[in-house]
């Protein structure tokens, strides 16, 4: 780190508590990112505390999110309550962040629950929240890069999740082969992402990348004018091997 670089290891973090869809949910997430969050909050300690150099990496636009929670979240979160998922679903967190839709299913409805991430300092936290939560037992937090395809991936989930994780075109590709290969035949991806532009979010983007990875669009996703900054969610399912 040059000596100009800006010092992450300043960041504060805190502990807050919210209520989303009728579940009560307490997490860690940046202190100085509250007046940003998409929904009512309390904070519950005055006290703050700071991740270290190794939670750290090169990638500065990792490191300057880490904590953040996305306005796409509450909106999943009701995407998923629609869903009624059982203790006997399995569930991917794709780029989960502080994993609160991850989190609020694992609470709501005892789904099977693995929240992933690449960034160091998101998995410290994402590891702080499933405890605070109490549900060790039925969620738990693994490193994923979505180029990986370790054993424990492929074939496995009933439903992968993303919480505005698509934010480069040339992210789609990486993003729909990882959620198809994770995905059980018949398993479904929702993806809920703030419209930054047409070509990124484009439903063209979304059907051509998708279809590649054996994933059909179900419904969801911006008409054909699209209003920027708008949060959509988009709906596939991993088609069944004839």
């Amino acid at each position: 780190m040059s000596s100009d670089a800006f010092d992450y290891t300043s960041i504060p973090f805190a502990i807050f508590r919210t209520s989303i869809e009728g579940v009560e949910l307490r997490f860690w997430a940046g202190a100085e990112e509250a007046a940003d969050m998409p929904f009512d909050r309390e904070l519950l300690s005055e006290e703050v505390h700071h991740l270290s150099t190794e939670d750290f990496n090169d990638d500065a636009g990792g490191n300057s999110i880490c904590g953040c929670v996305f306005d796409t979240v509450p909106t999943l979160c009701r995407e998923l309550a629609a869903c009624r998922l059982k203790p006997t679903d399995r569930m991917l967190e794709l780029g989960a962040g502080m994993g609160l839709p991850g989190l609020w299913a694992a609470l709501s409805s005892g789904v099977k629950t693995v929240l992933t991430d690449h960034h160091p300092g998101v998995l410290k936290l994402l590891a702080r929240n499933v405890l605070l939560n109490h549900v060790e037992e039925n969620a738990e937090v693994r490193k994923l890069s979505w180029e990986e395809r370790p054993t424990w991936l492929e074939d496995c989930f009933d439903l992968v999740i993303g919480s505005d994780i698509l934010y480069e075109e040339e992210w789609a590709e990486p993003l729909f082969s990882v959620a198809g290969a994770a995905l059980k035949a018949g398993g479904r991806f929702l993806l809920a992402n703030t419209i930054r532009s047409a070509k990124v979010i484009s439903l063209h983007t979304m059907t051509r990348h998708a279809a590649s990875h054996g994933l059909d669009w179900c419904d969801g996703g911006p008409p054909t004018v699209v209003q920027q900054s708008e949060i959509y969610v988009f709906r596939f399912q991993k088609v069944e091997k004839k």
